[in-house]
Parts: C-alpha cells; structure tokens; sequence
C-alpha cells in the first residue's frame, strides 16, 4: 500500500507501534520480507542501505548518516549493513480513526501543497536528509511507546507527535527538491561575517535559520570542508589581525570586538591561527614597519648623495 494513497481518507488514520534503536555490525544478515506497516529507518551514526524488491526488480537505496528511509507497507525489503551502524526505526500501522479523535493526520497532510505534489510523485522508497528534528521526534515516540497502555490521552499524544514527524518530513522532502543547501550555507556565512562580536553558538545559528543543529553540523562540514567552530575562529582572527595592524585598541578590546569576551581563550585561539599571541603579533607588526621605514630613509639618504 502506498502511503499517499490514505491522504484522501477521512475515517482512517496511522499509528505508531513497532520500534527500535539499536546497534548492527558487518554479521547482521535479514531476508528479504514484507509487511503491513509503514517503516522509518533513520542512521543516527554510520551508514546502511536497503535493498527493495519492485516490480520484480531488485533497488538498493542508501542511507548516509544524518538520514532516513520512509519504506511503504507490503514492500519486499532487507535491510543490509557493511559497517557499524546504530539505527532508530519506527514502524506504522493503519488504523480507524476514532470518532472523538480530534487530530485528523491524513485530512491535515493532504491540505498541505508539498504533500500534493508527494502524492502525484509517490515512490514506494523515500530517501532524505534530516533537515529538521526527524530523529528527535522519534524518539519521543520510542519514550511514549515503552508505557503505551492505549490510554486515550497517550494515543493524542502519539498523533500529535506523529503528525509533526511527518509535517517535516515533507519539510526534508522540500529542501531536497528545491536544494536549499547553498542558500542555507550562503545565509550562514552571512550572519557569521555580520556578527562577529555576537553570539556565534550553533544552538544561536539553528534557531535564526529554523534547522537543527545536527544539520546545520553537517551541512557546513560538507559545503565548507571545516568545521563551524573553526570557521568562526579563523574568520574572528582574521578580523583581529585587521584591528590589531590598523588601531591601539587595548587586546582585551579587541578580543570583545570579534566575540571574545574572555582575554586568555582569544589568545589561545590567537596563537592557534598564528602561532603569536595578540601582544607579539603587534610587537612583531610594528618591528617590521619601523625596520621598513628605516630602510626606506636609508635609501633616500643613499640617493641623495
């Protein structure tokens, strides 16, 4: 069955039920197999691919860490693993919606145009990147599925919840469309270069953006081939070297003018980049351009002679 197929259903509705987050190596072997329920397998860390049987031909998928596989049900699928991979995986089931049920998933997501457009381009395989908080929310579901008693307010509880994780999902499914990478990285670097004396924390940049942090980790590692941290002290060095050659601003200043409000850490981070404290590197600034001017007024007197 294909997912997109329950949008247009007002009296159905899907279920969280089964789950896992575990640990697999090289020596973990599984059949191919099918079932009635949807899966989500996400890589929390490593890698792993999925091999699916469709329309009689065999298609592997992989998924990167950072990512996610959305299966749809009575899809013939194994899971393979070549490294070590830890893996959360929440299983769905279809289910009536019950009559005093006040969160309507099925009704709320066809409403939405990019569930629109998932639908007229429906895959029984859907591979993305977690661009929002994928892995938070499941595990939210993990937590109330290990005291799940079918209590009516836990099974609100696990709709709402739900029903954000399948919102972003079609957030992931968008940016993946639209490739949003670059401008995501373009509008980082921007308020980083703008911000230099503020606070540059990734939890600070995430919230700005409105992305998680782990992707905001992972997008700029991948675009920018650094760190965030160390792009963000190499741009404030920089920023000081500038200061430190053109102004007699104390160091302490200096050091709160590019973000840095404790004096001993700018210039442990000072001396990372250039191999001088703040103090030396003006000292060694200085020597350079009175041994400059000395020599320039050397020459001079040399041809004036």
């Amino acid at each position: 069955m294909n997912f997109f197929e329950l949008l247009d259903s007002s009296s159905l509705t899907i279920v969280p039920t089964e789950f896992y987050f575990k640990s697999f190596d090289e020596s973990f072997s599984m059949h191919m197999h099918s079932h009635e329920n949807f899966e989500f397998m996400y890589a929390e860390s490593g890698n792993f691919s999925v091999s699916a049987l469709e329309n009689g031909e065999q298609q592997n998928y992989e998924v990167f860490e950072g990512g996610f596989i959305f299966i749809h049900a009575q899809l013939p699928h194994k899971l393979v693993v070549t490294k070590p991979v830890k893996i959360c995986n929440v299983e769905l089931t279809v289910s009536p919606l019950p009559s005093d049920c006040k969160i309507q998933i099925c009704p709320i997501l066809n409403s939405f145009p990019i569930f629109q457009h998932m639908k007229k381009n429906a895959r029984n395989v859907l591979v993305l990147n977690d661009t929002e908080n994928i892995l938070t929310t499941m595990l939210k579901i993990h937590q109330i599925l290990k005291m799940y008693t079918s209590a009516e307010p836990q099974f609100f509880q696990l709709q709402a919840l739900l029903l954000s994780l399948l919102i972003d999902v079609g957030k992931c499914y968008f940016n993946s469309k639209y490739n949003v990478d670059d401008l995501y990285v373009s509008k980082i670097l921007r308020i980083i270069n703008k911000n230099l004396a503020a606070d540059l924390s990734a939890k600070s940049i995430a919230s700005k953006l409105k992305i998680s942090e782990s992707y905001l980790f992972r997008l700029f590692k991948k675009k920018v081939h650094c760190t965030l941290t160390y792009y963000i002290n190499q741009i404030r060095v920089e920023k000081a070297k500038q200061l430190l050659t053109k102004t007699d601003h104390p160091i302490i200043n200096i050091g709160a003018e590019v973000g840095y409000n404790n004096r001993q850490y700018f210039c442990k981070v000072f001396s990372s980049f250039t191999g001088l404290s703040p103090m030396q590197f003006r000292k060694k600034l200085k020597k350079s351009e009175y041994t400059m001017a000395l020599q320039g007024k050397t020459q001079t007197f040399w041809d004036e002679l």
